[in-house]
């Protein structure tokens, strides 16, 4: 066993070389991580052309030329020491920070656990500085408009580091896999790609539609193309835009996901939850989905300041970028399911509301419900009436229900001839007992998750308005929160709400009560009341031995007898 000396050891400062060699553990893993950093920073100069040149899976060498701003002389040595950078000058810098890379250390560890050399021309001069176990050389050089930097024999001078490497083929399938998700995150660049002298891809700069769908194809492959809606979503300073393959496209690994972050290739436990919830009615386990996906958003809503790697960020309202992800996404699958019945589809959504719903008032005044059933299929409904008579519950008092008249009545025959409830009164009854019930037993109402949370525009402030009515929406079972000044987004609704058209019902309640300032739970049972009633006859006897449970004095005008003799009467000559 290996003793520990606990003697003391004095304090000393350590040399810059050896610094730069730690640091370099965090930012340079692998050749892959190299050309991740010296691509953002080609990016980050403006540049509209990127060659990369590798050899032996960049172990060997690592040359990215670009047609950037170039650096000048006199900053050439400061661009290889650490903590240097043109991106930021304070922690304001910091907070808004849009470019690609800001930390100063990049350069100053690749050069450390290498052999570097970096030519730039900026105007009209251009200059080379080798840097080499601690040294820097500057030579005058000729170079077009840009910067190459070119990177020998990486970890020469670490060799424990080296032999964490793998085979030079694994080596270069993670540089590919990095070329490819920053040719993807940015379509107004061109990237030229060769690996040991030979040609991998060549991608001009794809600005049209037709030019982004050829790269896509060359990147990832033409099924991903067949299967793939283009998605638009923008709300609440949030942007979605990309490609998501349906679920008839999947893989058995997640290595076809590329999400992108204002161009920042990321991995996020958030985002990920996100789709995964997404999918999860239309992907078998153990299958992943396909996408490319651009979120942009303000740049002081995201940390990128997570990880030396930069591949992790911290959303500062995430919630809010997750419930818009998942809505979003859901959204443009429901489309591409219900597009597909009616062959049409490729563009999924501009904003959340991807339908318009139209708004009429009823004589009470509450917001009246549209039902999506026609007149001819729902208006008299009627279970089949045979071995009736054996029904235990047409003894009861109200009966066994055998028919639905349009959405007013209902019919049912018990012990004493036919009887017919009046539908909204008794339904209306029957809602307030059962909330003021469940209010006397428990703090709130039973809640439920609505399927797709979905957006709700406000003609007020959408924050002071919650402010506002945020413990009654709570004790009546809704979750709201807030999206933007006037929009707001529903994650729950009270269980007891079954409308054929949540996000309609939910719209005219909210606008019903802000227009009419009206009480949240009137508007409430109004709004489940005046909602079209089940057609399933199972619910029709819920009901009817609901309204028994709770007392039938409290009905006796919302229903009428009419006797055998009565029904004998009617056909009496």
């Amino acid at each position: 066993m290996h003793s520990v000396s606990h003697s003391r050891q004095s304090i000393h400062q350590l040399s810059t070389q050896l610094a730069n060699q730690i640091a370099a553990g965090e930012v340079v893993e692998r050749p892959a991580s190299v050309i991740k950093e010296l691509l953002e920073n080609s990016l980050d100069a403006g540049a509209t052309q990127i060659d990369i040149d590798i050899q032996a899976g960049g172990t060997q060498l690592i040359r990215i030329r670009d047609n950037g701003f170039g650096i000048p002389q006199d900053e050439l040595a400061l661009a290889l020491s650490p903590h240097a950078t043109s991106k930021i000058r304070s922690l304001d810098d910091l907070i808004h920070i849009e470019s690609m890379g800001f930390r100063g250390e990049a350069l100053a560890s690749i050069a450390s656990v290498s052999e570097l050399i970096l030519t730039s021309h900026y105007q009209d001069m251009a200059w080379s500085i080798k840097y080499k176990e601690g040294e820097f050389d500057l030579t005058p050089a000729s170079h077009p408009q840009g910067t190459t930097v070119e990177v020998n024999n990486l970890f020469h001078n670490t060799p424990a580091r080296r032999k964490f490497l793998k085979a030079d083929r694994t080596e270069y399938r993670h540089v590919e896999d990095v070329v490819k998700r920053i040719a993807l995150a940015r379509f107004d660049v061109a990237f030229n790609f060769k690996h040991n002298q030979r040609q991998v891809f060549s991608l001009p700069v794809a600005t049209s539609d037709e030019n982004k769908l050829q790269r896509l194809t060359r990147l990832i492959n033409k099924e991903f193309i067949q299967a793939a809606v283009h998605l638009n979503f923008e709300n609440a300073g949030l942007k979605l835009s990309g490609w998501l393959a349906t679920g008839e496209y999947s893989r058995s690994q997640s290595d076809m996901q590329y999400f992108f972050v204002n161009g920042r290739m990321i991995r996020d436990k958030v985002i990920t939850h996100a789709v995964r919830q997404a999918f999860q009615e239309t992907l078998f386990p153990g299958r992943f989905p396909v996408y490319v996906l651009h979120l942009e958003m303000d740049a002081e809503q995201v940390d990128v300041n997570v990880h030396p790697t930069k591949h992790e960020v911290r959303f500062r309202q995430g919630r809010l970028i997750h419930d818009f992800l998942f809505y979003s996404l859901r959204e443009a699958l429901a489309q591409e399911v219900g597009d597909k019945s009616g062959d049409s589809f490729k563009v999924a959504g501009k904003g959340f509301n991807a339908h318009t719903y139209s708004t009429s008032f009823n004589s009470s005044g509450f917001p009246s419900q549209h039902t999506h059933v026609s007149e001819a299929s729902a208006a008299y409904s009627s279970l089949p009436y045979q071995n009736l008579t054996n029904n235990e519950d047409i003894s009861k008092p109200l009966g066994l229900a055998i028919a639905k008249l349009k959405n007013d009545y209902l019919l049912a025959e018990n012990k004493d001839g036919l009887l017919v409830l009046q539908l909204k009164q008794a339904r209306e009854i029957l809602v307030q007992q059962q909330i003021e019930n469940s209010l006397a037993t428990q703090s709130k109402l039973i809640s439920k998750p609505v399927l797709i949370p979905f957006n709700v525009s406000i003609d007020t402030n959408a924050q002071s308005w919650l402010n506002k009515h945020e413990t009654d929406f709570q004790q009546l079972g809704f979750e709201f929160a807030v999206l933007g000044e006037n929009e707001i987004m529903v994650r729950q609704v009270p269980a007891m709400l079954n409308a054929t058209d949540i996000k309609h019902s939910v719209n005219e309640y909210v606008s019903y009560i802000i227009n009419n300032d009206s009480d949240l739970l009137p508007a409430l049972i109004n709004m489940i009341v005046n909602d079209d009633f089940s057609n399933s006859p199972t619910d029709w006897n819920t009901l009817l031995r609901d309204l028994e449970e709770c007392g039938l004095d409290k009905f006796e005008n919302c229903y009428h007898q009419i006797s055998d003799k009565d029904l004998s009467s009617f056909f009496k000559k």
